[in-house]
C-alpha cells in the first residue's frame, strides 16, 4: 500500500475468501484497523483455530519478527523488496496504541465469541453497507469468482470514495494440468468434466483489467508475473488460441485499484 502511494492505515478492511484462516484480518486488527469483515462462499474458519492464530500473531508483532521469506512460503505473492519488519509503517507510536493490553484483550474476546463479521454467501452487495470500507483485499481468490463484473462492482459499492482494493490473482491451472497454462487447452465441455474442486474461471489478466475499469476503478498497480514455459499457442483450445501474448504469458498478477473521489457508481 505505502509503496504504491496509498493509505497504509485503513480503518475498515474487508477480505474476500479468507478460507480456513482469518489470519489476514486478525493481523489487520492487531496492527491498528478498527474493523474487519470476511466474505466467503461457505464458512471455513474455525473459531478455536482463529483464537490460536491471533495469539501467535500477537507474539510475532510484539517481537517485531521479520516477514517470512520465499524459502518458507515459496508460493506466496507478490514478492517483496524487503522481508524486514515494516517498522516504517508499524512504527512505535502506532504499535503502542495497537498492542495496548486492553485493546488486545478486547479483540481476543471478540474472536473467541465469534463476533468477527463473516458473510456467507457474499454474492449480494447488499450484505454490507455502501461506502463503508477503506480497503478490500484478496489472495488467490479472484480467479475463482464466477461473475467477475458483478464482484468488482460490488467491491466498488462497498468502498468509500478514495478506498482501495488489492488483489493477488493466480492465472495458473490449479492442478488441472501438468502445464501451468494447461487449463486453456480444454474445450468448455471438457473443462466442466476435469476442473473438479479447482472451479477457476480461466479468465486472463486482460479480462480482469477490463472488469475493474468498467466497474469505475482507477488501476494504480498492475504487476504481472510472466512465464515463457508451458503450452504453446497451437496447443490451446480454439476458444483460447487468440489470447494476447500478455494474457498467455501472465501466470499471476498483483493488482491495486482505487475508487476515485468523484466517480459514477456502476449500475
Amino acid at each position: 500500500m505505502a509503496a504504491s502511494g496509498l493509505d497504509a492505515e485503513p480503518a475498515t478492511i474487508a477480505e474476500l475468501g479468507p478460507g480456513a484462516s482469518l489470519g489476514v484480518g486478525l493481523a489487520s486488527l492487531l496492527t491498528g484497523a478498527d474493523r474487519y469483515v470476511a466474505f466467503d462462499v461457505t464458512r471455513h474458519a474455525v473459531t478455536s483455530e482463529s483464537v490460536r492464530v491471533f495469539d501467535d500473531l500477537v507474539g510475532l508483532v510484539s517481537a517485531r519478527e521479520p516477514i517470512p521469506t520465499l524459502d518458507e512460503f515459496p508460493e506466496v505473492r507478490p514478492q517483496l523488496a524487503s522481508h524486514e519488519f515494516p517498522a516504517g509503517i508499524l512504527n512505535a507510536s502506532r504499535l503502542s496504541h495497537a498492542l495496548a493490553p486492553e485493546r488486545i484483550a478486547a479483540i481476543r474476546q471478540r474472536v473467541a465469541a465469534d463476533l468477527i463479521p463473516y458473510f456467507t454467501p457474499w454474492d449480494d452487495p447488499a450484505v454490507l453497507e455502501e461506502e463503508s470500507v477503506d480497503l478490500v483485499i484478496s489472495q488467490a481468490v479472484m480467479e475463482h469468482v464466477g461473475d467477475l463484473d458483478h464482484t468488482y462492482r460490488a467491491i466498488f459499492r462497498w468502498l468509500r470514495p478514495g478506498g482501495v482494493m488489492s488483489h493477488q490473482i493466480d492465472f495458473r491451472s490449479h492442478g488441472t494440468s501438468a502445464a501451468w497454462n494447461g487449463h486453456w487447452r480444454f474445450s468448455e465441455r471438457r473443462w466442466r468434466l476435469v476442473r473438479g474442486d479447482a472451479a477457476i474461471n480461466r479468465l486472463p489478466i486482460s479480462r480482469h483489467v477490463a472488469a475493474i475499469e468498467d466497474a469505475g476503478f482507477q488501476i494504480v498497480t498492475c504487476e504481472p508475473e510472466r512465464r515463457s514455459d508451458g503450452l504453446g499457442r497451437d496447443q490451446l483450445d480454439a476458444a483460447w488460441r487468440t489470447l494476447s501474448d500478455e494474457d498467455r504469458h501472465s501466470a499471476g498478477a498483483f493488482v491495486q485499484a482505487i475508487r476515485p473521489m468523484s466517480a459514477v457508481r456502476p449500475k
